[in-house]
């Protein structure tokens, strides 16, 4: 199985919140993919026994393709697919927000210290006035 991209996972995840969806449907849903067709062939290509090349593997693809009525329907290899996917997205986002979080409680630390050192500063130069209105306006 090749590297899925992000629009891959939008294709199953819409696949599979909808159900049976004909490639008319997902053309319109996706109508800035031009390369759709390949994609759909590319997520229902199915893996063959070795020993018999007639009969394909059980859940080898992402989606599967009703001949008669043309209709994509999700496997379970496809939905175990997109639960990993959401499963690494999540995990990403927590990692970046706990990143964020570390840089602002980083910079609000240098904030403090820098407004405590230049009070002890100004108190120490006898400009309590001014120490009064700097905090009065930082207020």
């Amino acid at each position: 199985m090749t590297e899925l991209e992000p629009i891959d996972y939008k294709l199953l995840q819409f696949i599979a919140k909808e159900g049976a969806v004909s490639a008319s449907v997902l053309a319109m849903r996706f109508p800035k993919v031009k390369s759709l067709e390949h994609r759909l062939v590319r997520l229902s290509v199915q893996s063959y026994k070795n020993n018999h090349p007639h009969l394909p593997i059980h859940n080898s693809s992402y989606i599967l393709r009703n001949i008669e009525s043309g209709s994509y329907v999700i496997t379970d290899l496809g939905i175990k697919t997109l639960e990993d996917y959401r499963y690494r997205d999540s995990i990403n986002r927590w990692r970046t927000t706990a990143e964020w979080i570390r840089y602002l409680i980083t910079t609000a630390i240098a904030v403090i210290a820098l407004v405590i050192a230049l009070a002890a500063l100004i108190m120490e130069s006898g400009l309590e006035e001014l120490l009064t209105l700097l905090l009065y306006l930082l207020a």
